[in-house]
């Protein structure tokens, strides 16, 4: 009975140490995604001024914005590499898996207009 007690408090203490881990990590990704998304990070990012109305980050945006409220949750946005597909990484929201197509990590051009097809035919 002392081997299944110390068994099973081990057990859940393992537990509670990992999902307070996964918490913690969640958050800090969280955290990180929030900071590389403000403003002033994509400014100095994409070297396009996203905290003035004037700038040009704040017509990619408002790009987007159109982008999402024309576009059926189900049908794809693709794009290729860009600043604006650089801003719709974190920016777009895509409701869907496979909703917004980039070429992660790759940047290489030429690739919208094939994914497109791609998207297209299923």
């Amino acid at each position: 009975a002392f081997a299944f007690a110390f068994a099973f408090a081990f057990a859940t203490a393992t537990t509670t140490a990992a999902t307070t881990a996964t918490t913690h990590a969640a958050r800090a990704v969280a955290a990180a995604k929030a900071a590389s998304d403000a403003p002033s990070a994509l400014s100095q990012t994409l070297m396009w001024d996203f905290e003035d109305a004037a700038g040009g980050g704040q017509a990619i945006l408002q790009t987007l914005a159109g982008l999402r409220a024309a576009l059926p949750d189900d049908t794809p946005l693709v794009s290729d590499v860009c600043r604006l597909g650089y801003t719709a990484l974190s920016m777009y929201p895509a409701h869907r898996p496979s909703s917004f197509l980039y070429p992660v990590g790759t940047t290489a051009l030429g690739y919208g207009l094939p994914a497109a097809v791609g998207a297209c035919l299923g």
